[in-house]
């Protein structure tokens, strides 16, 4: 039997703009904790070899490089979109696990580049997968040796734990294990959307995974073939609880144009809970979340007020166990020019 229907909204609250710098970090009933401090959200860890590399999301057969940080033209005067102290919930930054960085050097540039786009704490989420089979303490090896590096070259960066589970793989795993990769070591589980068409036990599965105890946050929903043909599916996965982590990339364009219509969707429908940069590199998928921001303005009219919340609230919400805060208002896309035109001629 399926878990309760519940809800993270409520409809009538609003989330506020990011802060000024100096601003308070205050929030109703209690105080937000600094989260630029390597100690925030602390978890244990263990180092690997990497398997052959497993396709990414594709385009075309392949990824396109995301926008360089600050690339994008901007028409929009966003005072406040670079002000926000960011949490990135997926990010292939541990060295030599997955096809994410490959060696400690990668994962400091990646670290630093995550700086610079005022992200303050990763959540470090390798695949486990049939090409990436489970190795707890592979993981959290490499979560502490990427954390030492990181205090030694002064990089403020803090790295929680994390994995991107494969559906396939979740029914082999067993509870302690799945805990220690949680989220920070709260009670959420990333899971990866299916690319495929059809996974006919995915529903199953999640509610099974609700009921032992877990929180379930869908890693790029909008990717996913199943997704995008069946949408109601995901609605029912939300509606029960489920909670859906959208790519930057994908809300630029990175991912092609089905997956960025499918994107403006989930946003328009309230199905978005967090934005997250599904990082591997410096280069063709690298870490930032504010250019998909500016990249998503200009269909979806104030969507970068509401950054504070897909990208530092929920996330900090998610990685501390606690129920979400109050939904921002639901966006209303801008009319296509043509339906501009139409409205006018008429």
């Amino acid at each position: 039997m399926p878990p309760p229907r519940s809800s993270d909204e409520n409809k009538g609250g609003t989330a506020p703009l990011c802060n000024p710098p100096g601003a308070s970090n205050e929030v109703k009933g209690g105080h937000r904790p600094p989260l630029a401090t390597p100690q925030a959200h602390q978890t244990k860890s263990k180092g690997g070899t990497a398997p052959p590399l497993q396709p990414p999301g594709r385009i075309n057969g392949g990824t396109a490089p995301l926008p360089t940080p600050g690339a994008l033209k901007d028409p929009f005067d966003f005072p406040n979109l670079r002000r926000c102290p960011m949490i990135d919930l997926h990010s292939h930054i541990l060295p030599s696990l997955d096809d994410g960085a490959q060696d400690i050097e990668a994962s400091l540039a990646m670290a630093e580049m995550a700086v610079r786009e005022d992200i303050t704490t990763v959540a470090a989420t390798p695949h486990v997968s049939p090409s990436y089979p489970l190795d707890p303490a592979a993981i959290e090896d490499g979560l502490e040796r990427l954390n030492r590096t990181l205090a030694e070259e002064n990089v403020p960066l803090s790295v929680v734990a994390g994995a991107e589970f494969a559906a396939t793989s979740l029914t082999e795993i067993d509870d302690e294990s799945l805990r220690r990769l949680a989220l920070g070591g709260a009670d959420c589980l990333l899971v990866e959307s299916p690319y495929v068409s059809e996974v006919p036990f995915f529903e199953r599965l999640i509610f099974d995974l609700q009921l032992r105890g877990f929180r379930i946050l869908l890693a790029h929903p909008e990717r996913s073939p199943m997704f995008q043909r069946k949408p109601d599916r995901l609605s029912e996965l939300v509606a029960r609880g489920a909670l859906c982590s959208v790519t930057a990339g994908s809300m630029a364009g990175v991912f092609g144009t089905t997956v960025r219509k499918f994107t403006l969707t989930l946003f328009r429908e309230g199905l978005v809970h967090d934005v997250a940069s599904d990082s591997h590199d410096v280069s063709r998928r690298p870490p930032g979340l504010s250019a998909g921001f500016r990249a998503l303005e200009s269909e979806l009219p104030g969507i970068s007020d509401q950054m504070s919340w897909f990208a530092e609230e929920c996330p900090d919400a998610i990685l501390g166990g606690q129920a979400l805060p109050p939904r921002p208002r639901r966006l209303t896309p801008r009319p296509s020019t043509w339906r501009r035109v139409l409205r006018t001629a008429g």
